[in-house]
């Protein structure tokens, strides 16, 4: 008597993004752009604000102010925008997640691949696995919301070797 999975029939790619699911970089790049946007009005607030000091004694120090809060406003203001991240491909008939990114003319450019026995760990939350590759290397979380594919996705990982 043979038992085989799910996974083994079901020739499907799911797709998934690696961002986190925590929120946390939304909230850091909102406040890096509250903080990069303060500096830039305040660098033009040492001239603009009425009875500032024109004196010669503090020119050089409000110059220097200025251009110290407009560079440290703008490289944050610009820092928290977004980078390009690959998609996670999931091929639960060959075992393997791949990093995809698009390419020219609507092409997918695969960054990386890492089979399922190859991952040093995953966590499994109630939707949300999350993968890290054998250097130790946050891979990203995926959210799954289908409880055929999560089924299948867990029954693919312990066969390959894997504690989920």
């Amino acid at each position: 008597m043979t038992a085989t999975s799910d996974f083994m029939t079901d020739g499907q790619l799911y797709c998934t993004s690696d961002q986190s699911a925590d929120g946390l970089d939304l909230v850091l790049g909102w406040l890096y752009r509250i903080v990069g946007a303060s500096l830039i009005l305040s660098a033009s607030g040492l001239w603009l604000v009425p009875g500032a000091n024109w004196g010669s004694d503090v020119m050089l120090v409000k110059m220097g102010l200025s251009v110290l809060a407009l560079m440290f406003g703008c490289w944050l203001t610009l820092s928290s925008s977004k980078i390009a991240r690959p998609d996670i491909e999931i091929d639960t008939a060959r075992r393997e997640l791949r990093l995809v990114r698009a390419g020219a003319m609507g092409s997918s450019l695969v960054v990386g691949r890492c089979s399922f026995a190859d991952l040093s760990r995953v966590e499994r939350h109630p939707d949300l696995l999350k993968l890290w590759d054998q250097n130790g290397a946050f891979l990203g979380d995926i959210h799954v919301t289908e409880r055929r594919i999560m089924d299948m996705l867990v029954s693919g990982l312990r066969d390959a070797g894997q504690p989920v």
